[in-house]
């Protein structure tokens, strides 16, 4: 029987500085690193600060690019990448990025597990930050397994299923 892999999407340094205690936790041989290029030169420090590096480099993101033409680009390059529920046990997404979007929606699409680090932030104005405010909430409505960093965190996600808390 194959190994499942964990497979991390992080597009941003924040991204990386958060997951990458949990990455390194896993074995090098059941991970995927997977990094969009959502800010590709201030991740380059922060992969090199934690002794880690993507396995898959998409470099998505270009000067002055809509919010949503990335999230579009992220969608099709991984699906391109034609990961399955087969080989991948869930897959993690941290905070309220465009990269994180495309990650959770990814996993839903393909019945994969998705994690959701850093969940149950609010400022309960779905435009301020816009869009970061309506990628938290979605993010954690589609995904499987909440991961809040506090109990007011924890306390807003009072209408999803105490399951997945």
């Amino acid at each position: 029987m194959k190994n499942k892999k964990d497979v991390f999407i992080m597009g941003t340094r924040p991204e990386i500085i958060k997951m990458a205690p949990i990455i390194l936790k896993i074995d090098q041989s059941e991970r995927i690193i997977l990094h969009t290029g959502q800010h590709k030169e201030l991740a380059e420090e922060a992969f090199k600060t934690f002794g880690i590096s993507p396995d898959i480099e998409l470099d998505l993101m270009t000067e002055n690019q809509d919010v949503m033409l990335f999230v579009s680009k992220c969608l099709e390059s991984i699906s391109n990448l034609q990961l399955t529920a087969d080989d991948i046990s869930r897959i993690w997404v941290q905070g309220d990025t465009a990269t994180a979007f495309a990650g959770a929606l990814t996993g839903k699409f393909l019945k994969i597990p998705v994690v959701h680090v850093e969940a149950g932030l609010r400022t309960y104005d779905m435009l301020n930050p816009w869009p970061e405010e309506m990628f938290r909430t979605e993010i954690d409505n589609i995904s499987d397994i909440l991961l809040a960093p506090t109990e007011t965190s924890k306390r807003n996600l009072k209408n999803i299923s105490s399951e997945k808390i």
